[in-house]
C-alpha cells in the first residue's frame, strides 16, 4: 500500500519505526566510529567554483569564444587535481596532486565535463555527516574553508538559505545543514528512551570573528554592555588549550532558532567591497557548537543490606569548531586601500603565520624523535592560537580548500593546492571526551 493510502494512525506508526531504523544505524555507526581514536592526518578537500562575473567579463574583453578552467578533477570527487597552466592559447599540466576528496562545482553551460557539478548537498554529505557521527561519539571536529578573496569560502560554508516557515531552503552550505541534522538526530534520539536510562542532549552555540587580530563577540547583543567594537580576552586553559573569556554563549533549543542566532551573528561580520569580491570578507569568523551528552542509570548495589540504588552519570562533550577564513588578497588585484589595505595586510599576516604553523606540524610529525622538534608558532598569530587544538591536537579536521577556475587566477591557485597539500601532513591527537569511569560502569 502506497504512503498516501495510510491512515493518519498508520502513517505515524510508520514514520516511528523508519525513526527507530535511522536511530540503530546511527549508534551502530556511532559504536564503530567510537574505536577510531588516535593519531590521525588533516583530512583535505579541494573545490572549484564556477566561474564568476569578473571571470566571464574578462574572457569577454579577450575575445575568446571558449573558456577552461585550469583546475581538472578526473576522477570526480575522488580526489586527484590536476593544475593547468594557461600558456597563449594551449593549457599544460604544471602539478598534480592527490587528496580524500575534490569537488566538481562549475556547471555544465560554463563548462562541460563528465561529472555532474556538485552541489551543496553533495559537500555536506561528504564532510558535514562525518563531524556528525564523530560529534555523537565523543570527538571534537573542525572544518575550516581556506583560499583566495572570492574563491567560494563563505558559500562552502554558509551560502544563501532561508530557514523561515520550518524548512531549509535556497542552496545552504555546511553550517546552515548541519545545524539542521544535528537537531535532528538529537530529536530521533530522545524519541524513544531505553528503559531505566535517562539521556539529555544540549546544544550551546558561540560565535566570534578575528578582526585586526582582534576577537569580537559575534553574539555580543545578548550581553548587556558589550558592544561590536569589544575586545574580548584569550587566555590559556592548562587542558583545553585557548579560550575566549567571558564569550557570550547561547542555548538554542530547536535547529530553526539555531540558524537565526547564527544569521544575526553573520550579519555582524565585517564586509568590504574590492575589485575582487563585492562582499569580501575582512575578518576570520568561528562558529563553535558544543554537544553535550549525559546517560545516567541507577546502578543496585550486591550488598543485601544496601536497599539504595547508586547513581551513575557518564557526560560526552564534543565541539565542532566552523571557521569561515577570510581570503588571502593580492592588493594590485584587489584595489584595497585605506582600512582594506591595512585589513588585508592583517589578514595576509595571519595566514602566512597559520603556514608556518602547518609546516612546523609537518616536520614534527616526520620527526620521531621528540626532543629535535621545533616550537609551533602558534602564539604569533590570534587566528592560529584559537586554532591550536584543531591542528595537531584533539580534533578530527577537515581542511576545504577552495579555487578558482580562471586563468587570470592560476598563480594563487596553485599556491593554494601546495598549502592545501602539505597540510595533509598534520597528524592530529585524537580522543573521545567522556568519562571513561561511568561509561564503563553504563
Amino acid at each position: 500500500m502506497a504512503d498516501s493510502e495510510l491512515t493518519p494512525e498508520e502513517q505515524a506508526a510508520a514514520n516511528r519505526a523508519l525513526a527507530r531504523r535511522q536511530r540503530k544505524q546511527e549508534e551502530e555507526e556511532e559504536q564503530m566510529i567510537r574505536e577510531s581514536g588516535g593519531d590521525e592526518n588533516v583530512t583535505v578537500c579541494i573545490r572549484v567554483r564556477p566561474f564568476n562575473r569578473r571571470e566571464l567579463e574578462l574572457q569577454k574583453q579577450s575575445g575568446e569564444t571558449y573558456i577552461r578552467s585550469v583546475i581538472e578533477m578526473p576522477e570526480g570527487m575522488g580526489g586527484k587535481v590536476v593544475c593547468l597552466e594557461k600558456n597563449g592559447e594551449n593549457y599544460s599540466v604544471v602539478e598534480e596532486f592527490g587528496y580524500t576528496k575534490s569537488f566538481w562545482s562549475i556547471s555544465e553551460d560554463q563548462q562541460p565535463y563528465p561529472f555532474a557539478p556538485v552541489t551543496q548537498e553533495d559537500v555536506f554529505e561528504a564532510v558535514g555527516i562525518p563531524v556528525l557521527k564523530y560529534a555523537f561519539a565523543g570527538f571534537h571536529n573542525c572544518v575550516f574553508a581556506y583560499g583566495q578573496t572570492g574563491s567560494g569560502k563563505t558559500h562552502t560554508m554558509m551560502g544563501d538559505f532561508n530557514a523561515n516557515g520550518g524548512s531549509l531552503e535556497g542552496v545552504p552550505g555546511i553550517i546552515p545543514q548541519l545545524c539542521k541534522e544535528l537537531f535532528e538526530r538529537i530529536e530521533r534520539r530522545l524519541e524513544h528512551p531505553e528503559k531505566d536510562i535517562v539521556r539529555t542532549i544540549d546544544v550551546k552555540l558561540s560565535a566570534i570573528e578575528i578582526y585586526n587580530e582582534q576577537v569580537r563577540d559575534l553574539f555580543y547583543r545578548s550581553t548587556p554592555g558589550r558592544t561590536k567594537n569589544t575586545v574580548m580576552k584569550v587566555r590559556k586553559h592548562p587542558t583545553e588549550g585557548a579560550f575566549v573569556d567571558q564569550l557570550a554563549v547561547l542555548n538554542p533549543k530547536s535547529w530553526v532558532e539555531c540558524l537565526k542566532l547564527i544569521e544575526a551573528g553573520v550579519s555582524e561580520r565585517t564586509v568590504a567591497a574590492t575589485l575582487m569580491n563585492s562582499e569580501s570578507s575582512r575578518s576570520h569568523s568561528v562558529f563553535q557548537i558544543t554537544l553535550t551528552q549525559k546517560e545516567s542509570i541507577h546502578i543496585r548495589s550486591d550488598d543485601p543490606n544496601d536497599r539504595f540504588s547508586k547513581p551513575v552519570t557518564n557526560t560526552r562533550v564534543s565541539r565542532i569548531n566552523l571557521v569561515d577564513l577570510a581570503g588571502s588578497e593580492r592588493v594590485k588585484k584587489s584595489g584595497a586601500q585605506g582600512q582594506n589595505l591595512k585589513e588585508a595586510a592583517t589578514i595576509n599576516q595571519s595566514l602566512s603565520t597559520l603556514k608556518k604553523v602547518i609546516d612546523a606540524l609537518v616536520t614534527n610529525s616526520r620527526e620521531p624523535n621528540p626532543k629535535k622538534h621545533i616550537i609551533i608558532p602558534f602564539r604569533e598569530s590570534m587566528l592560529t592560537m584559537l586554532l591550536s587544538h584543531s591542528l595537531g591536537g584533539n580534533s578530527k579536521t577537515t581542511m576545504i580548500a577552495c579555487v578558482s577556475p580562471h586563468h587570470d587566477n592560476q598563480e594563487e591557485t596553485l599556491l593554494t593546492l601546495r598549502y592545501a597539500n602539505r597540510a595533509k601532513g598534520i597528524v592530529n591527537h585524537t580522543k573521545i571526551n567522556e568519562d571513561d569511569a561511568a561509561k564503563k560502569a553504563l
